[in-house]
């Protein structure tokens, strides 16, 4: 650059001036000389979006399910996650709107009479849990996508899930405005209609909104009356305000709302053994609702942040049924009325790392937990155990977790955790017989027990990468499924509390640039004290099995053939059996578990 083109201080003086002290420069009309024309320089800037994505966790299965393959296939519930994962199952509990899940060689038993609507499976949305079994099915709104966690992962969540956790994620408001409706139309009279919105306020203050109707008659045919059975119909709504205080600092306001209104499950043998077709009464009803709030606050710092989460949820249904058991006595009925109320707390603060890249990679994090269950049951058509249950739960669950990875040269990489866990159950009932049942020597009675159940759980993990698109892994964890009082109709069990060990072998390939990922694992589980669902003549309880096992095998494959399109494939072979379970209604050792399918 030539000497000419600088400029010297005595020319800078009267800029300078100009800039601090506007009116000290003349016009450039009053100077004689024409404005000068400047090129336009636009100006743009954005704090950086959300909190960051934690670093990569400790090796195991983990399957994320992205925002594009859950549109296609209409999921919008998450009782239909496992059409996806292999050795995940989904089986009815006593309303359809409590599913039960079996993963690997662990069973639910969600039963609101027996332990309180407990789950074995955690589930989060945005970081909010949904440990109820009446909480997981809200709607899944705007997904962005969803990871599910085989087996324990308890140093990584707080919410309790010796089987494993659902990790939901939503769509996040952008700036600007936008917006998408959906709607799907099928047999059985089936609809349903999506509604989303979202956009920029004004800088750092953002929002969504998101509404979901859907609504089909049932594909059975009732025997009494001809018309279909199986109604479902649900509405809800969720709603986010998301406000950057700061380039550190963040808030999330959550709100969701959902009702629903449904035919009852009908159970065979009891409704019908001609297919598609049951027995039910013609009152029969399933209705309720549940309402969220939530609030998280994240602060971010380079390499790492902190997150606090505080929700509150209650929820509140009813249902009335009645198996018409012609095909057993010709006729009959069981009629069976329940009304269930929850209100839940949960508070969880975690820390984490986000640079993949660190050193160090780790997670730690404290979580509490207070839900309130009340149920009010009655029954007809037990004979001495025919009358009203009225049970309330209290469940209080303390957890501080935490686990870090490290690698040690190009190759090794070591991973170790701990998760202290203190569980307190407080179980109250009341039974009172029906004049029919007093009749035949029934008398009332009630229940009270309290039991704390506590637990260190330690996890270890090895890696080692082979290649840039070639690992292996060998995982070692271990869970705890609390005890309790499972009320039947006139009579309680005490449970033990379950343990269990898991074991679990992996590799992870990459072909062709990406185009094609594989994953395979093995896995086995020692069980002890093994929580198992049976029948009974006053119904249906939990045993403790004393020992059991799960082994089994999964692949899950990934191809992206060209831009836009991806091809996926699992399977999964799981062999789950009782060791030593002699109960008081029969010896099963050596029998399969219950509920647990051996090929997905």
């Amino acid at each position: 650059m030539s000497m000419g083109s600088k400029l010297g201080w005595w020319e800078m003086a009267p800029l300078a001036a100009g800039l601090l002290f506007p009116g000290a420069l003349p016009a450039a009309e009053e100077q004689g000389g024409k404005p000068p024309e400047l090129a336009p320089m636009e100006v743009t800037g954005a704090r950086e979006d959300g909190p960051a994505a934690p670093a990569p966790p400790s090796p195991s299965t983990a399957q994320t399910v992205p925002e594009v393959v859950l549109k296609d296939l209409d999921l919008t519930d998450l009782s239909n996650i496992s059409r996806l994962v292999p050795n995940v199952s989904v089986s009815q509990s006593e309303v359809n709107r409590a599913p039960s899940f079996g993963i690997r060689g662990t069973q639910e038993i969600t039963f609101h009479e027996l332990g309180g609507g407990r789950t074995s499976a955690a589930y989060y949305i945005d970081d909010i849990p949904f440990q109820d079994a009446y909480g997981r099915e809200f709607g899944i709104f705007a997904a962005e996508g969803i990871t599910i966690y085989k087996g324990p992962h308890g140093t990584l969540f707080g919410a309790p899930g010796p089987a494993g956790v659902f990790d939901l994620t939503t769509r996040r408001p952008e700036a600007g405005l936008e917006g998408e409706a959906s709607y799907t139309h099928g047999s059985d009279d089936f609809h349903r209609g999506t509604l989303h919105t979202g956009g920029e306020v004004r800088p750092g203050l953002f929002f969504g909104v998101d509404f979901l109707y859907s609504e089909s008659e049932g594909w059975f045919r009732d025997r009494l009356t001809g018309d279909s059975y199986g109604k479902s119909e649900t509405s809800g709504a969720l709603a986010k305000l998301i406000w950057q205080a700061t380039d550190q600092l963040e808030f999330t306001l959550t709100a969701g709302l959902q009702h629903h209104d449904d035919d009852p499950p009908v159970f065979l043998p009891f409704g019908s053994s001609v297919p598609r077709s049951v027995s039910a009464d013609p009152d029969a009803y399933a209705t309720g609702w549940q309402a969220f709030q939530a609030l998280r606050a994240v602060w971010k710092e380079d390499g790492w942040q902190i997150k606090s989460i505080t929700s509150h949820r209650e929820s509140h249904s009813e249902d009335r049924d009645a198996a018409l058991l012609f095909e057993i006595f010709k006729p009959a009925a069981l009629f069976r009325e329940r009304n269930q109320d929850v209100s839940a707390w949960t508070q969880e603060i975690r820390a984490e790392s986000t640079d993949p890249a660190a050193e160090w990679r780790w997670r730690t994090g404290l979580f509490f937990s207070d839900r309130r269950t009340g149920l009010d049951h009655f029954i007809r058509g037990l004979g001495p155990w025919e009358g009203r249950n009225e049970i309330y739960y209290d469940h209080q669950e303390w957890a501080t977790y935490g686990e870090v990875t490290r690698p040690v040269g190009s190759h090794l990489e070591l991973s170790g955790g701990l998760r202290l866990q203190l569980s307190r159950d407080h179980t109250r009932s009341s039974f009172d017989p029906s004049a029919a049942a007093a009749g035949l020597g029934a008398v009332a009675f009630t229940t009270d027990d309290r039991e704390d159940y506590t637990a260190a759980l330690p996890m270890a993990a090895v890696a080692w990468k082979w290649s840039e698109t070639q690992s292996s892994y060998l995982r070692f964890s271990t869970a705890m499924q609390p005890g309790g009082l499972a009320v039947a109709a006139g009579s309680s069990i005490d449970y033990d509390a379950q343990h269990s060990v898991h074991y679990e072998l992996g590799h992870d390939s990459s072909f062709r640039d990406g185009m094609v990922d594989l994953h395979a694992a093995a896995f086995y589980t020692d069980y002890r004290d093994y929580q198992a669902f049976q029948f009974h003549p006053a119904g249906q309880t939990i045993f403790n099995a004393d020992d059991a096992h799960a082994w089994g095998l999964e692949a899950e494959l990934r191809i992206r053939p060209m831009d836009g399109l991806q091809l996926f494939a699992g399977a999964g072979y799981t062999h789950a059996r009782y060791d030593d379970y002699d109960s008081s209604i029969g010896d099963f050792s050596g029998n399969r578990v219950a509920k647990i399918p051996v090929c997905t």
